[in-house]
């Protein structure tokens, strides 16, 4: 099962993946109407259900519980090394952009952007 980041996985995929993983607000729009297939198999995809996933369980967006969801995900054997270090590397680059984008936009505004993917 190979994960890879695809192009389309950066750009309003990525403010949605990091809203969802900051903003509770934003998790609790996206839950309801998250299906797998909106978003390109990946990173992306993976991440999104995490967040998701976490959401429905805890009434929260995740934040730093990425990490346990990450590790938890990368005890299993079928991902490789590689697959591992990508996901790993993007959970980076959205933790290092979050507090831009916080900065920068609304949970609001990336929960209309998160709906032009129904």
């Amino acid at each position: 099962m190979a994960l890879r980041v695809d192009e389309r996985d950066g750009g309003p995929v990525r403010h949605v993946l990091i809203g969802m993983a900051i903003s509770k607000a934003v998790c609790a729009a996206v839950a309801p109407l998250y299906r797998p297939e909106l978003l390109p198999a990946g990173v992306a995809r993976t991440v999104a259900g995490w967040c998701v996933d976490h959401y429905r369980k805890y009434g929260t967006a995740p934040g730093p519980a990425l990490e346990y969801h990450y590790e938890r995900w990368a005890e299993d054997p079928r991902w490789t090394r590689d697959e591992r270090e990508s996901v790993e590397r993007f959970l980076a680059g959205l933790s290092a952009d979050a507090a831009r984008l916080k900065q920068r936009t609304s949970p609001a505004h990336l929960i209309d952007v998160a709906k032009t993917y129904r």
